[in-house]
């Protein structure tokens, strides 16, 4: 970048920084460095058609000429806004006013808490409170000095205007972060307001099942122990009410037991014997049932056996048949082929001869209108027959 647009942009830029109102004197401040700016290129423009030497040494000395003025123009601005700051008691006694209690600590010794952020200190529900916008008005000359001061300290040492641009970009780059963190706040509070709803919902819910379930809870207590108190009383009475109809029927067995016990031995006999008879003839059922069984089994595997002789029989004849109808459709194909052939050829043979006889017919009448046409210019002594001269002479001498 030449210095030319060094100087170009410092120019836009300075005017940029300082067309604001201030109650100290800040529209003559910037009447008067506008003045300056547009003044200052138009000093040496009088020498503009000399040798390319002069020319040369020309720019070289309005290069400089430029940086100097630039770097007065600067340091007047500062000493005026420092003047301008230090002059203006109104403000200092406000600020004073405002930061009386952070004073009246430091005199008496009070520790107090340092913030390490600056953003812990705003409320961002009173943003109109003067305290911030003094110290906002305090930042901003700050950070204009400041500015102002590396821009000098640039042009006196390098003839550059490089501080000024780079906190230009700074500046940008700063505003568009806070863009982005101003968005991003408004989608966090949105999410932070819809993840509070749904939280609030959620407990709400949670809230009524924990209490239907307790009453469900509650309800199955009682019942629970309701059954189980007539669970028990239940069992009590069954357990001794069973346990009585069980003495009693043991004593009525044995007052039957004691009067017919002959009986019962002879009975006990005749059933050993009836279940001795029952064993062995089950035992011979059960032998017939086995070998009907194997019999059935042997009939079944030669009805096996059978079957599937009698499917190889059925699947080879059933092979053969279609076989034999493939055959016998592929014979019909080609016997209708060949009808087809045989028409056709007849047909053939038919238009030859018609087209052989037209033929003849021509060549005929050709031969006729040939012979005609010939015997006629033989007749007339026309074309290829007329006679010659020298045949006519030789004619005549032999006349003569």
């Amino acid at each position: 970048m030449s210095l030319d647009t060094h100087c170009n942009q410092s120019k836009n830029v300075c005017l940029s920084l300082f067309h604001e109102d201030d109650n100290d004197g800040g529209p003559r401040l910037t009447r008067e460095l506008s003045l300056r700016l547009l003044t200052a290129p138009n000093l040496h423009s009088a020498t503009s058609r000399t040798s390319n030497s002069v020319a040369t040494s020309k720019t070289c000395m309005d290069s400089a000429t430029h940086i100097h003025l630039f770097a007065t123009i600067i340091e007047d601005i500062l000493i005026q806004l420092r003047i301008l700051g230090e002059c203006n008691n109104e403000m200092h006694f406000y600020k004073t006013q405002f930061v009386m209690q952070g004073l009246l600590e430091e005199k008496f010794g009070v520790e107090s808490f340092d913030h390490q952020d600056e953003l812990l200190e705003i409320d961002p529900k009173n943003l109109e409170n003067d305290v911030y916008k003094l110290r906002k008005h305090a930042a901003d000359r700050n950070t204009c000095i400041t500015v102002l001061t590396h821009t000098y300290l640039g042009l006196t040492k390098y003839g550059t205007f490089e501080a000024l641009v780079n906190y230009r970009q700074d500046a940008e780059d700063r505003m568009d972060h806070f863009l982005f963190l101003i968005d991003e706040e408004a989608r966090n509070k949105e999410m932070r307001r819809s993840l509070r709803r749904q939280v609030r919902q959620q407990r709400i819910r949670i809230k009524s099942c924990i209490y239907e379930t307790n009453q469900i809870v509650d309800e199955l207590i009682s019942r629970l122990e309701d059954e189980t108190v007539k669970r028990s009383t239940q069992e009590r009475y069954t357990e001794k009410w069973e346990s009585s109809r069980t003495e009693q029927n043991n004593k009525r067995i044995q007052d039957k037991e004691a009067s017919f016990s002959s009986t019962i031995t002879k009975y006990q006999n005749k059933a050993d014997d009836e279940q001795r008879v029952h064993s062995e003839v089950e035992n011979i059922i059960n032998i017939t049932v086995y070998e009907t069984l194997r019999k059935i089994e042997e009939c079944m595997s030669k009805y096996d056996k059978d079957m599937e002789d009698l499917e190889v029989k059925i699947t080879t004849m059933r092979l053969n048949y279609e076989k034999q109808v493939e055959k016998r459709i592929e014979l019909e194909q080609k016997l209708a082929e060949h009808d087809v052939e045989m028409k056709n050829f007849i047909q053939f043979k038919v238009e030859r001869e018609k087209v052989r006889a037209y033929q003849r017919k021509m060549a005929n009448a050709a031969i006729i209108v040939q012979a005609w046409w010939r015997g006629l210019l033989v007749r007339l002594e026309l074309g290829p027959f007329k006679p010659s001269l020298q045949k006519k002479k030789r004619n005549k001498k032999k006349k003569k």
